[in-house]
């Protein structure tokens, strides 16, 4: 599923160039979508007390105690990401596909000697939790619009010769470029270079990168009747964000056009700890429940622009910033999750999950020599944009033959932005899958669909219209399981 959405919901926060973390970086690395195998994606996640399957690793553990054998699995993941925008009455459309290991791992069964009621589990598993790929491309003809105001406003009042130095990563790379003037020297204020007829403004982005974990389990099963489990993980996170933006100047006789790049690498680490348990009252009816702790991801993020400008008379600037590096961490609030599921013997299975979490306390600070900074204005506009999230999750497998099975499942989720702050609707899920199983050899297929609208500025609002994005997902996950 998703990595949310996670998208550009710099431009629904209205973000302008601004390589300082902040909230939208908060968000992406604290949203968690639902991992596994593709036979819990075919139910749309729902596995959370029903077990017997690897998705335990990242869902509920005690779902691993269910397991009477030792089995290996492997998932592998067919993802894309279709981003269309549509800003100035033009419409654009850009998509990202990409292979890769979903999940894989290995759990072994172990009865112990004077405990006859027992038996217990024991795992290792790595699973994807975020996925960021995504190519966005946004292009529009403006009028009398131009980004280089934005870079004008924010020299005015610095000296000439100070200019690159008091604003290195846009104002001072224009300066250097030629592309904004002094205005009024008293004042020391700024204009554009150009700024008046035709101008084709053009954004490029590529996103890439994944939040991952690698999980260590243990889980016990008491006379088939309370299962309990837990599991230490630990995560890692890679993102990397190439932007190109562009203005070519159609009517003008002085600036032909200009090209200014940002380039993000992020990476970090973490370690997480997840407790479950599930309860069989009967032998129909499962009920679970497990808690995922706050996990605080370190992250190391460095940040660098460029800016190319090309004049009507052939004389071309570059301009380079230094690179920043910075250290902070992401405290990612912990997770609370709810689930039955109601076994129809060979018939075949209904689940549901509740889970939620408070993006409103997610909680950004410096690490090492970036501790300098307390990010205070961050969490509090985390505390302001961001709400409680609900994520329902439900699915149904059918039993059709001896050896094969048929799913569906659903996954509401509501927005983590509160109304007066962004686009807030629900985000919904589809998941479909048919599974084959014979002897002690799996083999599952699932698919996930899901789409979302939100808004985007190429930079200053008030500057700009908004482009409007709408992003639809279809991943494919095919399993391949093994029982010794």
């Amino acid at each position: 599923m998703i990595n949310r959405i996670l998208l550009a919901i710099c431009g629904s926060l209205c973000s302008f160039f601004s390589f300082s973390q902040n909230e939208v970086d908060a968000l992406r690395y604290s949203n968690i979508a639902p991992t596994g195998t593709a036979r819990s994606l075919g139910m749309g996640g729902a596995f959370g007390s029903i077990g017997a399957d690897h998705s335990a690793f990242w869902n509920n553990p005690a779902g691993l105690a269910i397991y009477k054998r030792t089995t290996a699995e492997i998932s592998l993941n067919f993802f894309d990401r279709i981003t269309n925008s549509n800003f100035l009455n033009n419409e654009e459309s850009d998509s990202k596909f990409r292979t890769q290991i979903q999940s894989l791992g290995i759990v072994g069964y172990r009865e112990y000697e004077g405990l006859k009621d027992w038996s217990f589990v024991y795992g290792i598993g790595f699973g994807l939790l975020s996925n960021y790929h995504q190519n966005l491309l946004i292009e529009g003809i403006n009028r009398d619009r131009t980004l280089l105001e934005s870079f004008a406003a924010t020299a005015d009042g610095t000296p000439y010769n100070d200019v690159y130095n008091a604003h290195s990563f846009g104002a001072g790379l224009a300066w250097e470029t030629f592309l904004i003037d002094p205005l009024d020297s008293a004042s020391l204020s700024y204009m554009p270079a150009e700024s008046v007829g035709r101008i084709k403004q053009e954004r490029s982005i590529q996103r890439l990168g994944r939040h991952s974990e690698t999980t260590f389990a243990a889980s016990g099963n008491y006379k088939d009747k309370l299962y309990v489990g837990a599991t230490i993980g630990i995560q890692s996170v890679f993102y990397r964000d190439a932007s190109v933006y562009t203005e070519n100047f159609w009517d003008s006789e002085y600036l032909r056009n200009y090209t200014f790049t940002e380039d993000i690498n992020a990476s970090g680490n973490a370690v997480s700890l997840r407790l479950g348990a599930i309860y069989r009252p009967t032998e129909w009816l499962r009920l679970g429940a497990s808690w995922h702790s706050p996990v605080n991801l370190e992250i190391s993020d460095a940040y660098s622009t460029s800016i190319t400008s090309n004049f009507v008379d052939g004389s071309s600037y570059t301009a380079l910033s230094p690179e920043l590096i910075t250290n902070f961490s992401v405290r990612v609030p912990g997770r609370l999750q709810l689930s039955s599921a109601f076994v129809m013997g060979k018939f075949g299975l209904i689940s549901a999950d509740y889970e939620t979490t408070s993006f409103d306390n997610i909680q950004m600070d410096g690490v090492g020599l970036s501790s300098g900074y307390d990010y205070a204005f961050e969490n509090r506009t985390i505390e302001t944009v961001y709400r409680r999230v609900h994520r329902a999750k439900m699915g149904v497998e059918g039993r059709i033959h001896d050896v094969w099975r048929a799913r569906a499942g659903l996954i509401y989720q509501t927005s983590p932005f509160k109304s007066s702050f962004a686009l807030n609707n629900p985000l919904i899920t589809y998941t479909g899958g048919i599974g084959y199983r014979k002897g002690s050899f799996s083999m599952d297929l699932a698919g996930l669909y899901f789409a979302n609208e939100e808004s985007y500025w190429l930079y200053d609002p008030s500057l700009v219209q908004e482009a409007r994005l709408s992003t639809n997902v279809i991943q494919v996950l095919l399993s391949f399981g093994i029982r010794f």
